[in-house]
This record gives structure tokens, C-alpha cells and sequence, in this order.
């Protein structure tokens, strides 16, 4: 039988499983009286963020466009077409930034696997406020730190999307 850390490994690959064991070995808010803390006050937390820089570290030290393409991918609900329209590259040029990353990152982006799940999160964690788990994440500034980035433009609809 499977443990439930082995579980969290095939499910979330394994940074997932370190956020989720840095959650679980945080301050211990079971021994103490009212509600479980939500989802959203979890991903705030100093634990997430860390897992969060820790996650994206590969894509800020490269200091190229891997992670402008990244979220401009994920703004575009994965369409290579859409993002390439987005960032004026070519869809080609589009689907080698998202190769690349998936070798920093060492996790599957495209396709099955849940890779892209996990890198929203963490531009959602990093986004912060109401954006944690969307992706509302940053982008690398100039001393490696992630600064926030404004919304896009929907290529197909015109309007602007987180």
C-alpha cells in the first residue's frame, strides 16, 4: 500500500509534497481552538512563498524570456497559438521557451502530469491576494526578485484576463 506521502509525490510531484510537508511541520495551528485555516491563508503563508521561490528560482536566474512566455502560456489557457500572438513570437520560438522550461524546472508542462498546475500555483502564491492558485504570479526583475505584472489581453475575446 501506497503511504501518503507517496501519494503526494504522484499527485503533486515532488516540490509539491515539500510544500506540503513544510505546511504540515508549520506552526501547529491544531493544538489551537477555532476553525482550520483555509486555502487561501495557506498559500499566503511564509512556507508557500518559500516553496513557491523555490520552484521558480530555475526561471528568474535564467534572466531570459522563459518566464514572460510561461505566463503569457498560462494567461492563455495553454494555447501555443494564443501566446504566441500575445508575446509577437512565433509558435515555434513559443514551444522551445516552454521546453525549456521544463527542463529548469525538471517537471512537464505540456501535456499530462500536472507540471502546469503546479507552476500556476506558484505564480498564484507569489502574486499573492486574491490572485493565490490563479495565475497571477510575477516576473524576474533585475536583482532576481519577482515583482508582480499586470493583466493581459485575451487574444481571441479582447478582454483583459488574469
Amino acid at each position: 500500500m501506497h503511504s501518503a506521502e507517496d501519494r503526494l509525490v504522484r499527485v503533486l510531484g515532488a516540490p509539491g509534497r515539500d510544500l506540503a510537508l513544510r505546511l504540515a511541520r508549520g506552526p501547529a495551528r491544531r493544538a489551537l481552538p477555532g476553525p482550520a485555516p483555509r486555502l487561501a491563508e495557506l498559500l499566503r503563508s511564509q512556507q508557500a512563498r518559500a516553496w513557491a521561490m523555490d520552484l521558480l528560482r530555475p526561471l528568474v536566474d535564467d534572466a531570459g524570456p522563459l518566464l514572460t512566455t510561461v505566463r503569457a502560456w498560462i494567461t492563455c489557457g495553454g494555447r501555443v497559438q494564443d501566446c504566441a500572438e500575445l508575446i509577437g513570437r512565433h509558435p515555434n520560438t513559443v514551444r522551445n521557451h516552454l521546453s525549456s522550461c521544463e527542463e529548469l524546472l525538471g517537471r512537464r508542462l505540456m501535456g499530462r502530469g500536472g507540471g502546469a498546475h503546479v507552476l500556476v500555483t506558484a505564480l498564484g502564491i507569489l502574486g499573492g491576494g486574491e490572485g493565490a492558485g490563479r495565475a497571477g504570479g510575477g516576473t524576474g526583475g533585475p536583482n532576481g526578485r519577482l515583482r508582480p505584472y499586470r493583466l493581459v489581453p485575451d487574444v481571441k475575446s479582447g478582454k483583459t484576463r488574469a
